[in-house]
């Protein structure tokens, strides 16, 4: 009996170094020599797997989970001005210095995601399932799976919510990738960001997928990507290298007296090569044709308050690149003005009629 109760003193020891100081590398290696205490039948092999699980946990390399990229990219016209959150990726495409969403063209191999120079993808991670009974997040460490095809590319991968225009994607430095080898990268930084990648080399750049690694073993998520309409719109305009120009772009308001609440009307006409404009915040897709050919876009605008109320009107091409804002303002009374305004004049014309 007492052998026996030495044995379950044992196991009791054995479980403790398990679950309370599995980190300390050179006690699972004193114990697992049979030095320090004496091993039975089954010992070593749980001192196997606690090394072994210490070693993962070091690297951060517990519980990896993988998600494939090129599967979840969408459809361009599945993300439009009018679609707040969509579920996957968002792939773009650079031609004459000009970005736009864009179809990924299936080529390459079927789980990787081939892109060419000035193409890139923009994604956020949804990582918010992946918490523990307290929902205190259990990810440790977010990777990107890269590599290159036909020889050395780089790329550039930054924070599309920080990043504020061309300058600043041009400022960010490119990483040079040469390896045909699949290698993780660590992003985990960018976990918590609009993530955007793209090629700036002159070959191949494939990505395979994104491993997250845990703190303890995670339960299944369905979706971890998605994208939002209004932070693709700022990306796209902020890789692109030129502005758009459009030929014709005039901004008119009517009526001429314009009283605070009240609602007047903005007229913008262009030329056929403006597909959407914007007066203030708001977007506009729908248009008439003049006799000239020219497109008349109209927006109604709430006069805010009396003052001069300024109007921003941008136009963008098919290709989202969007032209320099153009300005204009209007006289917003208050009612007690107009009113005073109305009397004097006619007080003015009847003094002219009875020549006072």
């Amino acid at each position: 009996n007492r052998d026996l109760l030495d044995m379950l003193d044992l196991e009791k020891t054995l479980v403790y170094f398990l679950t309370s100081l599995k980190a300390n590398d050179l006690v699972l290696d004193k114990l697992s020599k049979g030095v320090v205490l004496p091993l039975f039948e089954g010992d070593d092999d749980l001192l196997d797997d606690a090394i072994i699980e210490n070693a993962y946990e070091d690297d951060q390399e517990n519980w990896p989970v993988y998600h494939e990229l090129r599967n979840n990219v969408i459809e361009a016209a599945e993300l439009n001005t009018d679609t707040v959150e969509v579920n996957g990726i968002v792939f773009i495409d650079s031609e004459d210095d000009t970005s736009a969403v864009a179809n990924y063209m299936n080529y390459g191999p079927n789980n990787e995601l081939y892109l060419d120079n000035g193409q890139g993808i923009v994604f956020n991670l949804d990582l918010s399932g992946y918490v523990d009974s307290s929902n205190n997040s259990i990810v440790d460490t977010v990777q990107l799976g890269i590599k290159s095809v036909g020889g050395e590319t780089a790329y550039k991968i930054f924070d599309g919510d920080t990043v504020a225009n061309k300058t600043d994607v041009d400022a960010i430095t490119a990483t040079k990738v040469s390896t045909a080898t699949g290698m993780y990268y660590d992003i985990t930084s960018l976990k918590d960001a609009t993530i955007v990648i793209y090629n700036t080399g002159s070959n191949i750049l494939s990505l395979t997928d994104i491993k997250i690694t845990f703190k303890e073993e995670p339960n299944e998520v369905e979706n971890l990507f998605y994208v939002s309409s209004d932070v693709i719109e700022t990306i796209v305009k902020n890789m692109n290298t030129t502005t758009f120009d459009p030929k014709t772009l005039e901004i008119k308001t009517s009526p001429s007296t314009i009283v605070v609440g009240n609602t007047f009307t903005v007229t913008v006409t262009t030329s056929n090569d403006v597909a959407a404009i914007k007066v203030n915040d708001t977007m506009i897709t729908t248009y008439s044709v003049d006799n000239a050919g020219n497109y008349v876009w109209i927006a109604k605008v709430k006069a805010e308050a009396a003052g001069e109320q300024t109007l921003n009107v941008i136009a963008y091409n098919s290709a989202g690149l969007e032209s320099d804002v153009e300005t204009s303002s209007v006289t917003v009374q208050s009612v007690g003005n107009v009113i005073r305004t109305t009397i004097r004049t006619i007080y003015e014309k009847v003094k002219s009629w009875f020549n006072w």
